[in-house]
């Protein structure tokens, strides 16, 4: 960082003769950007439970990449995002392995959230790419479209998986993430990220007991389901003779984040890696559980991303995401107090959440009870 040209070229022979790389930066923003980009590389050629990506595909091969769309992170990285230094660096590997630029598809994987625009897009895949690659190429998934859609069946208990035709048509599949939770990556990414309603009212829906939170991944039902899914999908690629290629990264816990690691290659064992560095980073022993808990709730989360908090998305985030944000038990015991503190403000994106008022207007004076509300 900020070396003289006599020590760059000394640091540039070292490299040589060790046969490692050199990079350069001015700054320390630059800095983690280009020991983003090593460590990214890294893991693209050690994959763990998976061929180098380098080996994967060649000429005439079609590659998709999708990517987490802008909902993650909440909190936005320091410096370039995650999948700003990701997806150049995939891109370089595809290239030298005799890939065509014009046979790879970017593919966000925004489920049933709303589509985004380019711009808004721009804001984790930085301003070269959502300028220069057209729109056939680079493109939201649309989760309503069943032309794009495939679906591959029932699961053993009756879980119906569809997910984008790319995951299945395309030589080489490679999905690219940020894991903020135990509750994100592994086969989430996919079978809900690039899924529809058919697959996604299995587990997006009231149940009727609580059971474990969704962020304790070893005992969640929500896990279970997805992997069933995930593991039928696997089933079908392997069919086809292919093999998902997940990229997974965790972020450090200051604000803003940095990247604390990335692995690449068999999705199920990179996010066992990822889920260790996940805990690591968020989780806390806390004794016992308390009567009464209170908590201010920040005016942000995934779903107000570029746009705005509303009612909601407060009762969302209030009751389903920051309470459970535990493992094993939850902070408040049963018959607690549980205190929520925001603005609240009764203010609607109707662009960005268009049914959203109609819902809380209509449907809930009627009633509050989640089945009632589901069946609506």
């Amino acid at each position: 960082i900020g070396v003289d040209t006599v020590t760059r070229g000394q640091l540039q022979c070292i490299a040589r003769v060790a046969r490692g790389s050199y990079y350069d930066a001015n700054n320390s923003a630059e800095l983690a950007s280009v020991l983003g980009k090593a460590a990214v590389k890294e893991a693209l050629r050690h994959p763990i439970g998976h061929e180098p990506l380098g080996r994967l595909a060649g000429p005439g091969a079609r590659v998709t990449i999708a990517f987490d769309d802008p909902t993650l992170p909440v909190t936005p990285m320091a410096g370039p995002d995650f999948r700003e230094i990701a997806i150049p660096v995939i891109l370089g590997e595809l290239l030298d392995a005799g890939v065509a630029l014009q046979d790879v598809r970017l593919l966000c994987a925004n489920a049933l959230h709303r589509k985004w625009t380019r711009r808004e897009l721009a804001t984790i895949l930085g301003p070269t790419i959502p300028m220069l690659w057209g729109p056939q190429r680079l493109t939201c998934h649309d989760a309503e479209d069943p032309d794009g859609l495939v679906f591959l069946g029932e699961t053993a208990r009756g879980i119906e998986v569809e997910v984008n035709r790319a995951v299945l048509e395309s030589d080489l599949f490679i999905y690219v993430n940020i894991t903020p939770t135990p509750m994100n990556g592994g086969w989430k990414s996919t079978v809900v990220g690039l899924s529809s309603f058919r697959s996604i009212r299995h587990h997006h829906r009231p149940f009727p007991s609580a059971g474990h939170s969704i962020m304790d991944a070893h005992r969640s039902a929500f896990q279970k389901i997805l992997w069933e899914m995930g593991r039928m999908l696997a089933g079908e690629l392997a069919r086809r003779g292919r093999k998902m290629f997940q990229v997974e990264s965790v972020l450090t816990n200051e604000i803003p984040a940095r990247l604390a690691v990335v692995h690449a290659g068999d999705v199920e064992q990179v996010h066992a890696r990822i889920l260790d560095k996940v805990n690591e980073q968020l989780v806390l022993d806390v004794q016992g559980q308390t009567d009464v808990m209170l908590i201010g709730l920040p005016d942000a989360d995934p779903y107000s991303k570029l746009s705005v908090m509303n009612p909601l998305l407060v009762h969302n985030l209030g009751l389903a995401y920051t309470f459970g944000l535990y493992q094993g038990k939850p902070p408040v015991r049963e018959g607690g107090i549980l205190i929520l503190a925001s603005p609240c403000r009764p203010r609607w994106n109707r662009m960005h959440h268009p049914s959203y008022p109609e819902f809380v207007e209509s449907v809930i004076p009627n009633s509050a009870d989640p089945f009632d509300a589901w069946d609506t």
